[in-house]
Parts: structure tokens; C-alpha cells; sequence
């Protein structure tokens, strides 16, 4: 009988002790839920650039740059680039410094009476697909000069004022 005894004390122990480890995960398990697990937080970005600012009605090259940090990895960086027209491109931001990132924005000719407005936004991705996104400047190119106004004269004096009568005045003819 001291057998069958030492066996039901034993399942008991192990009974109540599968309890405590099985309410020490309970309430363990609801802990790192209310934390949000190891990562939570998406990327942060900080300390964007967009250099110049301005461009002539010529265009140019534009570099951008942001500080983009994550609690366990960034992925990957673009710059969206918002189009005056509406439309949008791409550019992949390559990491330099630890933190930084940097592109170039290769800005055409604006041939267009109107000033040209780029907006810039940098987007990233973290290793666990976490997202951030935030506009950090913009680029404003200037219109062309139109070539639709009429000339006008500055200055209007003509010299020499006189001719003198030994100089023969010009004979115009036309061709047959």
C-alpha cells in the first residue's frame, strides 16, 4: 500500500507544480503582450535633407539624405518622390554612415512657365516589416524665361547721330 500511496503523492507534486509553471506563463505570456513582444516599434526617421532646395529652370542633381534607426534592423529605405505632374518615382537610399542614408534626385529641365515642386518622403521598412513614412522637403525649380514676349530697347540713342554727306547712301536693289 506504500507504493500505491508514494505514487499519488508524487502525481499531486507534479500536478501542482505544472500548475505554477503553467500560471507563471499565463501571466508571464500576458506581460510581453502588454509590452508588444521583443519589436514593436517600426523604424524611426529623423534628420532628413534635401540639398539644394532650389534649382534653376536647368535642373540638376538633388541629395537627399534621412537618419533612419530601428530597435533590431532596418530593411530597406526609398525616397518617394512626388512629382509636380502628379506622378511618383522611386529611389532606393543607400546606407553610408551607421544610421544615414543617401540617394540622388536627378531633377529635368523645366521648360514650363510655372515653377516646379518636388516633394520628398522617406520611407522605411524594418527586418520584422515594420513601417515608417515622412516628408522631409522639397525641391523648387524655377520656370523658364519664356521666349514669347516682344524685344524692347533700353537706352534709346542711335550713333552716330548724323552722317556726313561724303559717305554715298546705301543702294538697294532687288535680284531679277
Amino acid at each position: 500500500m506504500q507504493s500505491r500511496t508514494t505514487s499519488i503523492g508524487w502525481v499531486r507534486v507534479l500536478a501542482t507544480l505544472l500548475a505554477l509553471v503553467g500560471a507563471m506563463l499565463l501571466f508571464c505570456g500576458q506581460a510581453v503582450a502588454d509590452e508588444g513582444g521583443p519589436e514593436d516599434n517600426p523604424p524611426m526617421i529623423g534628420g532628413g535633407m534635401v540639398t539644394p532646395s532650389t534649382l534653376s529652370h536647368e535642373g540638376g542633381s538633388v541629395q537627399l539624405s534621412a537618419e533612419v534607426t530601428d530597435d533590431f534592423g532596418v530593411s530597406i529605405v526609398y525616397a518617394l518622390i512626388y512629382d509636380p505632374d502628379g506622378s511618383t518615382q522611386a529611389i532606393q537610399l543607400y546606407q553610408g554612415d551607421l544610421n544615414t542614408y543617401y540617394g540622388t534626385l536627378e531633377v529635368p529641365a523645366n521648360y514650363s512657365n510655372e515653377q516646379a515642386n518636388y516633394s520628398v518622403e522617406i520611407q522605411a521598412w524594418d527586418t520584422n516589416g515594420g513601417y515608417a513614412g515622412t516628408l522631409i522637403g522639397g525641391v523648387q525649380e524655377e520656370a523658364a524665361v519664356p521666349f514669347d514676349q516682344y524685344p524692347y530697347v533700353v537706352g534709346e540713342t542711335v550713333a552716330p547721330s548724323y552722317l556726313p554727306a561724303s559717305i554715298p547712301a546705301p543702294v538697294m536693289t532687288a535680284p531679277p
